[in-house]
């Protein structure tokens, strides 16, 4: 570098350390253990991790790991963006150096779309169908209510319409890179696929790949 982009890298890692340092502060004056929003926003992070402990299928564990990453960390960069770029933000925060919401990035959202997928599969009913459901549960419903609760905020253009959209888009990543690997994946023997090769995924929609 030179020395002109060398002191400008500098004042950005030292306006970091700031910001940093200010959350940090923050969260120690308004959303420390002593508030009531700290103690809902963990039960909101447990709750879910301890029900997926109980309720998940051992034998589908990696499928439905695979697709519950993935919903993390595409729900994960999408709201890093969106508090970056000032559409909305969260006046309190469960642990103070963690990216933005870590209960709705990690363990909320993530773990439903587990369980949404593994009872699709397990009742052969609709994933495309129900994850729009979800999607329209959690933008029209999860948060209007933690904006009532002084949890979520939003700004500029955005509203619950564009949050919707935004869920979907998740879902849609998430579903379509967890077929692209199943489609990838060799074994003749995977419990994934079925004897005519057919890749399973939940509900009725399949679609054909060459077991090996």
């Amino acid at each position: 570098m030179d020395q002109g982009q060398s002191q400008y890298f500098e004042r950005i890692r030292q306006v970091k350390m700031e910001e940093a340092s200010s959350l940090h502060r923050y969260w120690l004056q308004y959303s420390n253990m002593g508030t009531w929003q700290f103690w809902l926003l963990a039960a909101l992070f447990l709750i879910p991790l301890i029900m997926l402990f109980w309720r998940l299928d051992r034998s589908k564990a990696l499928l439905l790991g695979f697709f519950g990453l993935n919903v993390h960390v595409w729900f994960s960069y999408i709201d890093t963006f969106g508090v970056e770029q000032g559409l909305w933000g969260y006046p309190f925060k469960f642990v103070p150096f963690l990216p933005e919401s870590i209960t709705l990035d990690t363990a909320l959202v993530p773990v439903s779309f587990m369980l949404l997928y593994q009872w699709c599969m397990h009742t052969r009913r609709n994933f495309y169908l129900f994850g729009a459901a979800l999607c329209a549960a959690f933008a029209f419903v999860l948060k209007p209510i933690m904006v009532q609760l002084d949890l979520f905020h939003m700004y500029r253009w955005m509203n619950f319409v564009y949050l919707f959209l935004i869920y979907g888009l998740v879902f849609g990543l998430s579903v379509g890179v967890t077929a692209i690997f199943l489609a990838l994946r060799k074994s003749g023997d995977d419990s994934s696929f079925g004897r005519d090769g057919i890749v399973k995924l939940p509900g009725r929609n399949t679609f054909r790949v060459k077991a090996k």
